[in-house]
C-alpha cells in the first residue's frame, strides 16, 4: 500500500474548536464505516463500505480481479450509478413529505453534496453529483430541465476546477455513460407507443434495464476496451443479471445504517446482506475462472474496429428505418477491421 511519497514542507495547524467542512465529512464517513464493521461480518463489510462509502482499502483484491475480468468494476467505484440510487431513496420521502417544489429541489441538491462529501469528493461520484445539482438548478431557475445541457455543464465545471480532468479516464468514462443512459431515455421516449405493450411492472423494468444496459455498454465498451487492451465475452450478461443484484445491496446500505440500533431487524437486514454479498462474489469468482473469457485487444485495427462496431450498433438502434442499411455496412465494416487486426 504504498501510493506517495513526498516531503512537507508547509503544514496548516487548526485550533482547537476550529474544524473545517471536509473534516466532519471524514469523521462522518469514519462512523458510518464502523456502524458497517459492527453490523456486518467480515467479508460482506468491505463491499459495503466500498459500494456505499467509497472506501477500496479493505476491499478483497481477488474481488476487484473477478469484477475488472468480467467487465462490471465500475460498480466498485462511486459514480452516477450510486448517486441515482441514493436521490431514488431520498426522494421518494422528500417529494412525499414536502409540498414546495423549490424546498424539494433545495433539499435534494443538499443530500447529494454531503453524500458525495461523505464518499470524500471522489472524481466520479462529484461530476455525477455535479451533474444532478446542476439538473435541479436548472429545473429551479427555469422549471424545465435539458439532461444533455447539464451533462455538458458538468464536465465544464468538473475541468474548471481541475483543467487535468480533461485527460481523466474516469472523467470520459463517466460522460459516456451518462451519455448512453441519456440516449436509452430518448429512445424510450420515441417508441413509448411499443413498450405500452408490456404489461406489468416487472417485465417492464426488465425490458428498460436490457435497453439502457445495452446503450450505456456501446458507449462505453470501446473505451475500456482502448484503455485496459481486454474485451470481456461476459461484460453484457454480467451487467445485465449481476449488476442488479449489486444495485439492491446499495439499496440495502441505508437500511443496514438506519436499522442498526434496532435489534431484531437489524439482524434480518444484516442477513439478507451477508448472504446476497456472498451469493455475488462466488457467483462471480466461478465465472471470472471461466477459461478464454477475455480477448485481447492490442493493436490499433482491432480498437477502430471496436468502435466502428459499437457505433453502428447504437446509430442502428436510433436512426429510423430508411437508414438503417448504413448501419449494417458500418457494422460489416467494423467486424472486418477487427477480425483483420
Amino acid at each position: 500500500g504504498i501510493f506517495l511519497e513526498c516531503d512537507i514542507s508547509e503544514y496548516t495547524s487548526i485550533e482547537a474548536g476550529k474544524v473545517d467542512l471536509l473534516d466532519y465529512l471524514r469523521k462522518a464517513n469514519r462512523f458510518l464505516d464502523n456502524i458497517f464493521k459492527n453490523e456486518l461480518n467480515s467479508d460482506t463489510y468491505p463491499v459495503f463500505s466500498a459500494l456505499f462509502l467509497g472506501n477500496r482499502s479493505s476491499l478483497d483484491p481477488a474481488i476487484e480481479r473477478d469484477f475488472a475480468r468480467l467487465g462490471i468494476s465500475h460498480v466498485l467505484s462511486l459514480s452516477g450509478m450510486h448517486v441515482s440510487i441514493i436521490i431514488t431513496l431520498v426522494g421518494l420521502f422528500v417529494f412525499n413529505l414536502i409540498n414546495s417544489k423549490r424546498l424539494q429541489i433545495i433539499l435534494m441538491c443538499l443530500i447529494v453534496f454531503v453524500f458525495v462529501g461523505i464518499s470524500g469528493f471522489s472524481g466520479s461520484a462529484l461530476r455525477s453529483g455535479l451533474m444532478q445539482i446542476i439538473f435541479f438548478s436548472l429545473h429551479f431557475l427555469w422549471r424545465r430541465s435539458d439532461s444533455i445541457s447539464a451533462l455538458f455543464f458538468a464536465v465544464f465545471v468538473v475541468c474548471l476546477i481541475n483543467p487535468y480532468s480533461v485527460f481523466s479516464f474516469s472523467l470520459l468514462l463517466s460522460f459516456l455513460a451518462m451519455l448512453g443512459c441519456i440516449a436509452s431515455a430518448k429512445y424510450v421516449r420515441k417508441r413509448r407507443i411499443i413498450f405500452r405493450r408490456v404489461r406489468g411492472r416487472i417485465p417492464r423494468f426488465i425490458v428498460l434495464t436490457f435497453i439502457s444496459t445495452t446503450f450505456v455498454l456501446l458507449m462505453t465498451i470501446p473505451l475500456t476496451s482502448n484503455k485496459f487492451g481486454t474485451f470481456s465475452y461476459l461484460t453484457y450478461i454480467s451487467n445485465m443479471v449481476i449488476v442488479p443484484f449489486i444495485n439492491i445491496l446499495i439499496y440495502l446500505a441505508p437500511l443496514v445504517l438506519i436499522f442498526s440500533p434496532v435489534p431484531y431487524i437489524s439482524e434480518g437486514i444484516n442477513f439478507i446482506c451477508e448472504n446476497l454479498t456472498f451469493a455475488i462474489t462466488k457467483v462471480c469468482s466461478l465465472a471470472s475462472s471461466l477459461p478464454s473469457i477475455v480477448i485481447p485487444v492490442k493493436n490499433v485495427l482491432q480498437i477502430l474496429g471496436t468502435i466502428i462496431l459499437f457505433a453502428s450498433i447504437l446509430i442502428l438502434m436510433i436512426v429510423s428505418r430508411r437508414k438503417i442499411k448504413y448501419s449494417y455496412i458500418t457494422a460489416i465494416l467494423g467486424i472486418s477491421i477487427f477480425v483483420i487486426g
